[in-house]
């Protein structure tokens, strides 16, 4: 009776391991899919064409062997599941990342990219000819961009159409301004190049408008992080003067109750901070 009871454990947990595992692979599996999807759309957005299925072999054996380094070097379940997480997570945060950091890049050379399109207008030059002369002399993402606008008008896409696809790929606040302007322009018959002149000069002010707030709010930053490390600093200077003071702080419930409160404090001030430092514009 026991062997049997036993043969039947053995079966049950033998099906719920299977189970799991199936649940795991196929739960593996779809994000896997997911993740080569999104991942495939990010990169065609930035002009980026390869293969995306390499990526997350790489991204699997490299979280896989971090976390199993994790594991043998400190045996800790809760760490090893949070590394292993953020190895997963960290390829789709530094894409959005790279996003950002590509539309910013791209908002700054508008201006002048505008500027250029309105003096070859006013010269007498075609959209194309105008479109022509500033692909020879930009750079990415900018001549990315208007490459394929341009790609899009000997196809014959209408300029206003081909900013609107513009809009939907870059979905910045600059873009949205330029499109609204043009269609706006090519709805009342107004003129092109001086349209895009007034847009451009808008756009410079916006951007000046925000560097000037980053510089004015990088000083209160500054101070956020000072007040922030005056506690530490100060915790290391007594732990310097008094070691005694540093064992009861770690080793008694009172003092290990303090510095819960002194980090939920931190993190409090912190965040109260940033919110005041977060200054947007437009």
């Amino acid at each position: 009776m026991h062997y049997l009871l036993l043969i039947l454990a053995a079966l049950s947990v033998a099906l719920l391991t299977a189970t799991l595992q199936k649940k795991v692979w196929h739960g593996v599996e779809s994000y896997r899919q997911v993740f080569n999807q999104n991942a495939q759309t990010d990169f065609r957005s930035m002009f980026l064409f390869f293969d995306v299925s390499v990526i997350w072999p790489v991204v699997l054996t490299f979280s896989v062997v971090l976390a199993g380094l994790v594991w043998a070097l400190t045996s800790h379940l809760v760490l090893t599941i949070a590394i292993l997480a953020l190895c997963w997570v960290s390829p789709q945060v530094l894409l959005k990342w790279a996003q950002k950091r590509r539309m910013k890049l791209f908002e700054k050379q508008l201006p002048n990219a505008l500027f250029s399109l309105s003096s070859n207008l006013r010269a007498g030059a075609s959209v194309s000819v105008a479109l022509s002369a500033l692909l020879e002399y930009s750079q990415a993402p900018l001549s990315e961009e208007f490459g394929l606008i341009e790609r899009e008008q000997r196809l014959g896409v209408t300029f206003a159409d081909a900013f609107k696809h513009l809009s939907v790929r870059m979905k910045g606040r600059a873009v949205q301004k330029i499109v609204a302007a043009v269609l706006v322009s090519y709805q009342t018959g107004g003129e092109l190049a001086q349209t895009l002149d007034l847009t451009a000069h808008g756009l410079q002010a916006d951007l000046h408008a925000q560097e000037r707030l980053q510089a004015l709010t990088a000083q209160g930053v500054m101070q956020a992080w000072v007040m922030a490390a005056m506690p530490i600093g100060l915790a290391l200077t007594m732990h310097q003067l008094d070691e005694t003071f540093s064992e009861h702080l770690l080793s008694t419930t009172i003092g290990q109750s303090v510095l819960l409160i002194i980090l939920l404090l931190e993190l409090v001030g912190l965040w109260w901070l940033s919110k005041i430092n977060k200054v947007s514009y437009g």
